[in-house]
This record gives C-alpha cells, structure tokens and sequence, in this order.
C-alpha cells in the first residue's frame, strides 16, 4: 500500500542493513538517482517499488508481483541471525522529563516460540533469536551505572518465553 510514495523500503531487521544502505550512498555520484536506486535494490532486504509491477485481481486483491528487469533480485526479509552479533546498547538516552517508562529497555529476544495464528508481530519477527544471558547483564550493568535508572525492562514480543529469564 506504501509502494506509490516510497522510493526504497528495508523489510526486516536493519542492525547490519543500515551499512549496506549508507555504503550504497555514499558511492553514489548525485547525477542519475535511478543509479542509487539500482544499487539500493542489490543489498538484501531492500524493496524498490520502481523496479517492480503489481498484477491484481478484478476484486481488487494482489495476485502477483513481477520484477521489471531479470537482474533485479527478489526481496526477501533481511534477518539478523545471531543478536550477539549486534553490539550492544552503550549510551541509552536520558530524558530530561518524566516519561511513562522511566527505565531502560534491554532487548532479550525476536521473534516468539507459539507462533500463534492470529499474532502478526509473531510471524513477521521469525525466526526466534535469543541474546546471551552474560552479555545482556553485562549490557544492563552499564546502563544502570550510566543512566541512573533503577529499573529495567527486559523486551520482546514474549519475553516470559526467554530462555534464560528464570536463572
């Protein structure tokens, strides 16, 4: 529904994508835009709607997407693997006014083990990927220490599924 006013779209995770994307920029000359949207299109994850035409039924539904070109590769959701891989949280921002959570957010896991039907976040954020327990106190640990805060919330989309948030 987006795809009319967007020039390019990162579908998933963009801890790692947002290099490729600024890497992809930064190369590009500023003379033919169609160029950055090119390059824009070959990183992993990157949907350009130019680069595509939609088919739709006489109801009005999707049927089909079709590449305009054979080079241009099928997108498909950019997902990070191992969430230790991603560093750490180092600086939280501190407001300088009473929010609703006044806390840091620490986040535990992606994705969820039910894959209950009717939860769309539940099938958008697959596959499910923990954080290292050490690693996450770690992180914490600092937080607390440079923040101030005294609370922490521990997110995901179930984060009573963790499994590590007993020990």
């Amino acid at each position: 529904p987006i795809a009319e006013f967007i020039d390019a779209l990162l579908l998933g995770d963009g801890e790692e994508a947002v290099f490729d994307i600024c890497d992809a920029y930064l190369a590009w000359d500023k003379k033919d835009r169609n160029d950055l949207l090119k390059a824009l299109s070959r990183i992993p994850g990157v949907y350009v709607p130019a680069f595509f035409s939609m088919e739709y039924a006489e109801d009005g539904a999707l049927r089909a997407i079709h590449a305009l070109d054979e080079e241009t590769p099928v997108v498909r959701k950019r997902i990070v693997r191992d969430l230790n891989s991603i560093p750490p949280i180092k600086n939280q921002v501190v407001p300088n006014v009473n929010i609703v959570h006044d806390r840091i957010a620490a986040e535990v896991m992606r994705g969820c083990v039910r894959g209950c039907r009717f939860c769309q976040a539940g099938y958008i954020y697959r596959p499910l990927r923990e954080r290292d327990p050490r690693a996450l106190q770690q992180q914490i640990e600092k937080l607390v220490e440079q923040s101030g805060y005294e609370e922490v919330s521990l997110l995901s989309l179930s984060t009573g599924d963790y499994s590590c948030v007993n020990p």
